[in-house]
């Protein structure tokens, strides 16, 4: 078991405003960030996870997520699995959750044009 406190985190900021806050778990299996949203994320263009899927909770606020050239309104409560390979974009102002399996790398993700 590992426990890691909100307060341990630092949060990262990303392209525009949005922000970050990975958790560092010590999963071979997935990992865990809290994402802030706001505005459109990446600024320019789609992310892509080349290995990992990630499963997607809304925490709170609202907003879009463009995907296999489709928009789809998120509100809180509702949860998205992304596919690895998949581009996408995040729109709005919304807290999500993010979990990643398997854990989510750098070396793994890209920002398509």
């Amino acid at each position: 078991m590992k426990i890691v406190k909100s307060s341990e985190v630092p949060p990262k900021t990303l392209e525009g405003k949005s922000v970050v806050k990975e958790y560092e778990l010590d999963s071979r299996e997935a990992n865990i960030a809290v994402v802030r949203i706001e505005g459109r994320y990446p600024t320019e263009g789609f992310s892509c996870n080349n290995k990992s899927q990630e499963l997607v909770y809304v925490m709170s606020g609202s907003g879009n997520l463009l995907i296999n050239n489709e928009i789809h309104a998120l509100e809180q409560g509702d949860a998205v699995r992304i596919s690895s390979g998949e581009k996408f974009y995040w729109e709005g102002s919304m807290d999500i959750v993010v979990c990643c399996t398997p854990p989510w790398d750098i070396s793994q993700y890209s920002i398509e044009k």
